[in-house]
């Protein structure tokens, strides 16, 4: 360009080194890339979500029902004809959940699918809260998004759960993950003494649910101690206490909505002399200690909670070799995030909850390993929590967009020199590219953790190829609706059988049988017990010689006690006592001539 068609230097501008010349024509492509990213995002987000609802319908067409459930259904008809109960029958603690599911019973009947809805109508809402977590901590929407879609399709053993309704884990976990969303609207600062008492009422409510609550109990500790010390905070210098007014008024409002939230578990309580906090023997898994629990932890239930085990059983995704390898990466995620959160919250004060959630996540093996019953791994009910700390521990340590100084211009006319531009520094990228980038990062996210979850349900035995995962659907519960029936068709009112199979044929038969374990199996509705002992000449049920029943009922227990049809046979005849054999499809009904006395 000659020189005298040059613009000229203004003389700020030339202090500053710049020149003005011609605006560039600004390109479409970040425009263009930021649509196609958006569609992108938008079919994974709607896969992933369609999946995990799809995966549910396939376990509730497939899988029968089981005598935890059954309980938990026959507590909600209880509820829904005026009979409160506290706690999940036959134990001290578990409850809240009951009540949902007798809400549902009024929406939508009272059988097997409604019950197990229970479970997965609380995963949304759980998936809900943990994208408000990511969103209220300062993550983009698409990411929040994207978090509640992973939580709501990873892993496959808490899908798996979702739809088997046991009593009370979910109401917990939804109560722990609405404690700390007002925890971390706390932290920032946008909220008032309404999220205090909505912080009692959450952990209240969880307490009064199962004593698991104590889960989330970390991370909003981390995050209210925040809050006390948010003053000055690392901007201005040393921390500044909150007035200590405010701190006994908050505290006043919080530990009254916790009381007010628990008021049935004190209820139940102070009547039997705190019983919920003495641990019963019944809890344990035999010799089994602390360390083993730990031990249990570690090789099967975290690889369970990290979406490369499955349930029931165990099996590797993708086989031993493969799946270790998976684990091995998996940790090393979970503590790339840790030390992210570390780094985050040095840099950036108001980065607190990836640190808080991570300290959730630490603490959660020293937790469970407490817990008496958590050996028992086979469906991954005991660490179902996790997940849901995980979940947004990743995705807000992973995409966290701090405050940034930004370091201003000289005014025109100064003398003072432009700052000196890092070569180590890039130039912060431009709106559009960090939208692209954010709608990347949370559809990978998405796509991998919906891939994982795909992998899980393959393991489990369920079709991966669209016809054979649409085909065979109906009602798993049918046989036992035929062995109801049956018993109707035979005038047999009143029956005996083990825990699973009685609890199931009872809530099947919707008061058309009374079916009831015996003593010698465990034993949770006293009056439903009393009312086949009364009966003149109750039935004992056994599973049918060469009849898969323990696939019917999900049950290896083939008659009540220790017995099976041919002892019981042997034990009737050995006492004297006539009897007849009535079949039942998948089960036989014995019946003496007269009521028996099994010592």
């Amino acid at each position: 360009m000659p020189p005298a068609l040059r613009p000229p230097f203004r003389p700020e501008e030339r202090r500053l080194g710049r020149s003005i010349r011609e605006p560039r024509p600004r390109s479409d492509a970040p425009l263009r890339a930021s649509r196609l990213a958006s569609v992108a995002w938008v079919a994974v987000a709607l896969a992933t979500l369609a999946y995990g609802l799809l995966l549910r319908l396939w376990i509730l067409a497939h899988v029968p029902l089981f005598g935890d459930e059954a309980v938990a259904g026959l507590m909600a008809r209880r509820i829904g004809a005026g009979h409160f109960s506290v706690f999940y029958w036959g134990q001290d603690y578990g409850g809240v959940e009951p009540y949902v599911t007798a809400l549902l019973f009024r929406l939508g009947g009272s059988g097997p699918t409604s019950l197990n809805m229970t479970p997965a109508v609380l995963a949304a809402l759980a998936a809900g809260l943990v994208a408000a977590i990511v969103r209220a901590a300062g993550g983009r929407r698409p990411l929040a998004l994207a978090a509640g879609a992973a939580a709501w399709v990873f892993p496959y053993t808490v899908l798996w759960n979702s739809v088997r309704e046991v009593g009370f884990r979910y109401a917990t976990l939804c109560c722990g993950l609405a404690a700390v969303l007002c925890a971390v609207r706390i932290q920032h600062g946008r909220a008032g003494l309404g999220a205090f008492a909505a912080l009692g009422l959450a952990l209240g409510v969880g307490w009064w649910a199962a004593p698991e609550i104590v889960y989330f109990v970390p991370p909003c500790l981390v995050l209210l101690l925040r809050w006390w010390l948010r003053g000055g905070g690392a901007e201005e210098g040393e921390p500044e206490r909150v007035p200590a007014g405010r701190l006994a008024k908050a505290s006043a409002v919080a530990g009254a909505g916790f009381l007010f939230g628990s008021i049935p578990w004190w209820y139940a309580n102070i009547g039997s002399g705190f019983a919920s906090l003495r641990v019963p023997a019944t809890l344990g898994n035999g010799p089994i200690g602390y360390d083993g629990r730990l031990s249990v932890l570690l090789h099967y239930m975290l690889p369970m909670q990290l979406g490369l085990r499955v349930v029931p059983g165990g099996a590797w995704v993708g086989g031993p070799h493969l799946g270790h390898l998976l684990y091995a990466s998996a940790l090393a995620l979970v503590g790339a995030c840790l030390m992210r959160a570390v780094w985050l919250v040095r840099h950036d004060a108001g980065a607190l909850t990836p640190l808080a959630l991570g300290a959730g996540v630490v603490a959660f093996p020293f937790i469970y390993a407490a817990v008496p019953a958590s050996a028992y791994w086979i469906d991954g009910r005991y660490g179902l929590y996790l997940p849901f700390l995980v979940v947004p521990l990743v995705a807000l340590s992973s995409a966290w967009q701090g405050a940034r100084r930004r370091e201003a211009l000289p005014e025109p006319g100064s003398a003072d020199p432009p700052p000196r531009r890092s070569l180590l520094r890039r130039p912060a990228p431009s709106a559009e590219r960090r939208r692209v980038a954010t709608l990347v990062q949370a559809g990978v996210g998405m796509l991998g953790v919906t891939v994982l979850t795909l992998g899980g349900a393959h393991a489990a035995g369920i079709p991966t190829s669209p016809g054979a995962f649409f085909s065979g659907w109906g009602d798993p519960n049918a046989p036992m609706q035929r062995t109801v029936d049956d018993l109707v068709a035979h005038h047999i009112g009143f029956a005996y059988g083990d825990y699973w199979t009685a609890y199931d044929l009872e809530f099947i038969g919707q008061g058309r049988v009374a079916v009831s374990p015996t003593k010698m199996d465990v034993e949770r509705w006293p009056s439903l017990l009393a009312q086949v002992r009364a009966s003149r000449d109750p039935a004992w049920l056994f599973f049918a010689p060469g009849r898969d029943a323990g696939a019917v009922f999900s049950n290896p227990q083939p008659g009540p006690g220790p017995y099976t049809e041919a002892t019981f046979e042997t034990f009737l005849k050995g006492q004297g006592i006539a009897y007849r054999v009535v079949p039942l499809g998948v089960l036989d009904a014995v019946i003496p001539a007269h009521r028996v006395m099994i010592p």
